[in-house]
């Protein structure tokens, strides 16, 4: 239920960014890998699979630009079964270095809501157990290429996020970290 309400954020979002036209608009897909993610096994070989959106503003070289991200991921720990849902929202700033189909850097920071739900091994909730809420924030910084065309481009883009708020999860008391692949479709 709760990846049906994730997806129907994404869709309600999408709209009212589409129709800025004072910012640049951004479809993301992309994946991501925390190695240190909640001391747990991984049912998916601990990869996984992201969607967003964002928008942007400033100049060709230089710009804002804000996202979000939404993932999913069902994890084993002592014989229980977790699923995990990440909202994530970094502001990043983001340098390109001509103006056309060029490198580019990216810094910023990242603020993360993580729904953690015990499961049975199908990945159905369990009734009657609490269900966890995280919050995680950290720093972001990155590189990328930008292909552009005459009224969009496509980035292909490598950020590493170091999370700066320990999070106790089963007695694991941890940061965050890890990498994020990503490929966006940029229309202004």
């Amino acid at each position: 239920m709760k990846i049906i309400i994730s997806l129907l954020s994404l869709i309600l979002f999408l709209p009212m960014v589409l129709k800025a036209d004072l910012f640049e608009k951004k479809v993301i897909f992309g994946t991501e890998h925390f190695n240190d993610e909640f001391k747990m096994e991984s049912m998916n070989e601990n990869i996984k699979f992201l969607v967003g959106v964002g928008i942007g503003k400033g100049e060709k070289k230089s710009r804002f630009e804000g996202n979000l991200l939404i993932s999913t991921d069902l994890r084993k720990s002592n014989g229980s079964y977790y699923r995990f849902y990440k909202f994530t929202m970094p502001i990043l700033y983001k340098y390109k270095f001509k103006e056309v189909n060029a490198p580019y850097f990216v810094v910023g920071a990242s603020a993360s809501i993580i729904l953690a739900e015990q499961t049975n091994h199908y990945g159905r909730p369990i009734k009657g157990i609490d269900n966890t809420t995280y919050f995680d924030y950290g720093l972001l910084f990155g590189a990328g290429y930008e292909v552009d065309f005459k009224r969009s481009s496509i980035t292909f883009e490598a950020r590493y996020y170091k999370g700066l708020k320990e999070i106790e999860f089963n007695s694991f008391k941890f940061k965050r970290s890890g990498l994020y692949l990503l490929i966006g479709v940029l229309f202004w």
